[in-house]
């Protein structure tokens, strides 16, 4: 089973596996979303073990929207990448870029305001983990 949650408005494609994380929720109210990068794009619906490694802070449309940068924790072609750090400059100017450009032919103002480590992105995934079971507790 596929559940569509959105078609993109414009004619650009995700950088990288994109989702959310079962059981969290962001302070957007929905679950918290996450970026995995891997060697290969990872079918629709599956879990899949990652290693945090990041987060890019976001608003969108006036809501933080944090999304969480991780790898796949079983890629080999990823395993020497343990925090944001190690990530090139390019890529996460490509990362940026998308965030703040796919939402523009639907005149929504997304705005990314940094990149921070592994240590904050896994503080709010404990936060988004906590709000989740107090809302749904």
């Amino acid at each position: 089973m596929l559940r569509l949650d959105r078609v993109l408005f414009s004619s650009v494609l995700y950088p990288e596996n994109y989702g959310f994380i079962p059981k969290t929720l962001g302070e957007d109210h929905d679950p918290l979303d996450i970026v995995v990068i891997s060697q290969c794009s990872i079918v629709p619906m599956c879990i899949v073990k990652s290693r945090v490694i990041g987060v890019m802070r976001m608003i969108d449309h006036g809501e933080n929207d944090d999304k969480i940068i991780a790898v796949a924790a079983d890629d080999m072609s990823v395993s020497d990448i343990h925090d944001i750090g190690d990530l090139g400059k390019h890529f996460k100017m490509e990362l940026q870029h998308f965030f703040e450009e796919y939402k523009a032919l639907e005149q929504k103002t997304v705005l990314v305001e940094e990149f921070q480590d592994a240590a904050t992105a896994k503080q709010i995934l404990l936060d988004s983990i906590k709000r989740y079971s107090e809302t749904y507790a």
